[in-house]
């Protein structure tokens, strides 16, 4: 009996069956609420963006003409006196099937005629028992897709972390840093807040801002050179 192709075939889908079990775990993680993180390993982005091509064409819907084609190959698999009422009844049979059939590729479509005709059934299924059993073989490339997604995600976040300024070790700051640094320091120490703004009005929300994310930057030095030390 011959072997049907896999969900996710290699013939052209080649990267996305190579790396296909591991972006499916990612999946799976991402599915059950995690993140993806630093220490997970990522595949190269040029790889996730091949992944994520072959699997925008393998999951493209087929053509009305050839949903329809297998609609009534189908129905055909079945003796029309028993699982229909008249051939006017398989007809319209056949065009339902053929619509829901239409959302699929061409090959999910196909392997899902073949798989309930050798599943040998006396009776022709339910549309939608036949939409599920299609569902099912799209599942696979929708998980993989979903791994890949996160993949390239974490890249970008990757990329925007590298990206932001690093905070300079006290030992490698210049005079006029290691002043400021000394200054805010003792400003913390001593409860003081936003001094660098001025004293005689509210400071808006930006200069707020600005003076958090001084405040930050300069606390990770601190923990930068108690470190070292």
């Amino acid at each position: 009996m011959s072997k049907l192709p896999a969900v996710i075939p290699a013939s052209t889908c080649p990267k996305t069956s190579l790396h296909a079990v591991k972006l499916g775990v990612d999946a799976d993680r991402v599915d059950a609420g995690a993140k993806l993180d630093h220490h997970d390993k990522l595949l190269p982005l040029p790889a996730l963006l091949d992944v994520q091509g072959e699997l925008a064409d393998a999951m493209t819907p087929t053509t009305a003409d050839h949903a329809a084609t297998w609609a009534r190959m189908l129905v055909g698999m079945f003796p029309a006196s028993g699982a229909f009422r008249d051939e006017q009844h398989a007809k319209v049979f056949a065009r339902g099937l053929a619509m829901d059939l239409s959302e699929f590729p061409a090959d999910i479509v196909e392997r899902t005629v073949h798989e309930i005709r050798r599943a040998g059934g006396a009776f022709v299924p339910g549309a939608g028992d036949v939409y599920k059993h299609a569902s099912r073989l799209m599942d696979e490339r929708r998980r993989v897709a979903r791994g890949a997604a996160a993949q390239v995600d974490e890249h970008a976040r990757r990329a925007e972390e590298a990206a932001r300024p690093k905070a300079v070790p006290y030992k490698d700051q210049t005079p006029q840093q290691r002043a400021e640094f000394d200054a805010m320091m003792a400003r913390l120490k001593a409860g003081g807040g936003l001094k660098r703004v001025p004293a005689d009005r509210e400071p808006t929300p930006a200069e707020i801002e600005r003076e958090r994310q001084r405040q930050l930057a300069d606390a990770a030095t601190l923990i930068s050179q108690e470190a070292a030390e």
